[in-house]
């Protein structure tokens, strides 16, 4: 017969065959709480199958099962108690009449002699927990996300055992059944499962520790059944669809760069102090590992925020990445705790990024006024420099705005960035060079009004580009005239 390790590995590592992981905190369920007969006899079908055959037994068990299976497989596998892998098909080959009589046996086993069922178990649970199994089959994101979170033992079983549920219905029919009797129930089952005293697991899930703040899991205080109580978060729900088998991989998938500027700080001449000052803060932060170093930039639409942001990030010289974009179409609310957990997320997983980054913020005016308090704590416990971009700071109260280190005013939208714009919308049209660059220079024309007036020029019938470049001038000028302004380019003389 093979040797023991041997064994335990070839026999419960088939892959595709069952979820390891799942079968390890199932195994340690039943461990802890003696529930061997409710396992064997209660529960449907499927679960039985799904423990039942992973199970280890002694000699005399196993040459039995080996002999009766092979008569009822009909020669599908050979009869030899010594070729373990050759057994372990037959056990998950699930052919009817093998299913039935395994578990025939098994029951019957119980019956007699309940103590070799519990060794069964007991034996199965350690070679479970056996490095060389534990290694050849966990999820393939755990690892890189386990080294990326720098998460410890516990925190890396707990999000195991969320991935598992994720990941396995049997292991999911099997906590449903769990029904708790309180609440003081779940803590201590799913305590069990992570071989850890209570304690320790309600302090690892903590809504301030990193397994929560980072979006990894969730939890539910009030579960009716333990496939309720914890679950993975957004962050570990998208990575495992991902299957991100590296750290780099993980990185890539959750971590945006942000956008080389199309401008440069001669667009911003006013600011070119406020600027140098803003880059040294920023070097110096990082260098010093600072916390809650925070840089507001506000102003209207089209002032060219995002672009002075990713100006000061490539003054520094160092890596600027990207959060908080939200989804238009969905509920903002929703969108901006989850902007805002994906960004403590982030923060995380830079702590270690070699060389130093920045981050960007935007929305951060949604925040404030969606999520204030989650906002100010994100605030306080900052761990790398953020740049945060707002239109309306008036929507903040002054526990908010205290939080900032310097605030930046973008009140006047610099002549280049209008400039592009101006160049973008009209496009294929035909407009005089003087025209063009009077509308640009038209701090009171807002980008709003350019756009819907290069819209309705390319909405007419008409090909030729001077009718549509003639459309759009006409459009401003109609857009400006009810608003009680007028532009330089189409001011009238008096007769």
């Amino acid at each position: 017969m093979t040797s023991d390790t041997e064994f335990d590995v070839s026999f419960l590592a088939i892959p595709g065959q069952a979820n390891l992981p799942s079968l390890r905190f199932m195994y340690r369920s039943i461990v802890e709480s003696k529930t061997y007969e409710r396992v064997l006899v209660d529960t449907t079908e499927t679960l039985f199958h799904a423990v039942g055959p992973a199970l280890l037994w002694d000699k005399a068990m196993l040459l039995r099962l080996c002999t009766q299976l092979s008569k009822a497989a009909k020669g599908r596998h050979p009869a030899d108690a010594d070729d373990a892998v050759a057994l372990c098909k037959l056990l998950f080959s699930h052919r009817d009449e093998v299913g039935e009589l395994y578990k025939n046996l098994v029951l019957n086993k119980w019956h007699r002699h309940p103590e070799v069922i519990k060794r069964a178990f007991s034996d199965s649970l350690a070679a479970l927990e056996s490095e060389p199994v534990r290694q050849l089959v966990q999820h393939p994101s755990l690892a890189p996300m386990s080294a990326l979170y720098d998460l410890d033992p516990l925190e890396t079983e707990i999000l195991e055992y969320a991935l598992a549920i994720t990941e396995w219905p049997v292991f999911r029919r099997f906590l449903y059944d769990m029904r708790l009797p309180s609440k003081v129930s779940a803590w201590e089952l799913a305590a069990a499962m992570m071989s850890c005293t209570v304690p320790d697991l309600r302090k690892t899930l903590d809504d301030s520790g990193k397994l929560r703040a980072c979006g990894l899991i969730s939890l539910n205080l009030t579960p009716a059944d333990m496939d309720g109580f914890i679950r993975v978060g957004p962050v570990s729900q998208r990575l495992s669809m991902f299957k991100a088998d590296s750290r780099d991989a993980v990185q890539s998938e959750l971590l945006v760069p942000v956008a080389s500027p199309s401008l440069s700080l001669s667009d911003f001449p006013h600011l070119e102090k406020e600027f140098k000052w803003i880059v040294q803060c920023l070097q110096t932060a990082v260098r010093s590992r600072e916390v809650g170093v925070n840089i507001l930039i506000q102003g209207p639409p089209g002032m060219g925020k995002t672009e002075f942001a990713g100006l000061l990030v490539q003054a520094t010289g160092l890596c600027g990445f990207q959060a908080g974009d939200i989804n238009p179409y969905a509920d903002w609310a929703t969108e901006i705790v989850n902007a805002l957990d994906n960004y403590h997320s982030m923060q995380c997983m830079l702590k270690t990024h070699p060389g130093g980054a920045v981050m960007v913020f935007n929305e951060t005016g949604l925040a404030a006024n969606h999520a204030e308090r989650l906002l100010r704590r994100r605030l306080m416990t900052c761990t790398i420099p953020t740049i945060w971009i707002c239109q309306k700071p008036s929507s903040m109260d002054d526990g908010l705005l205290r939080r900032y280190l310097f605030h930046v005013e973008l009140d006047e939208t610099p002549i280049g960035p209008r400039r592009s714009l101006v160049q973008q919308v009209t496009s294929g049209f035909t407009i005089e060079a003087e025209t063009l660059e009077t509308i640009a220079a038209d701090t009171s024309i807002t980008p709003a009004q350019l756009n819907m007036a290069a819209r309705f020029a390319r909405l007419l019938t008409e090909e030729d580009s001077e009718a549509r470049g003639e459309a759009f001038v006409t459009a401003i000028d109609a857009g400006q005239r009810a608003n009680a302004r007028e532009t330089a380019a189409f001011r009238r003389q008096p007769d």
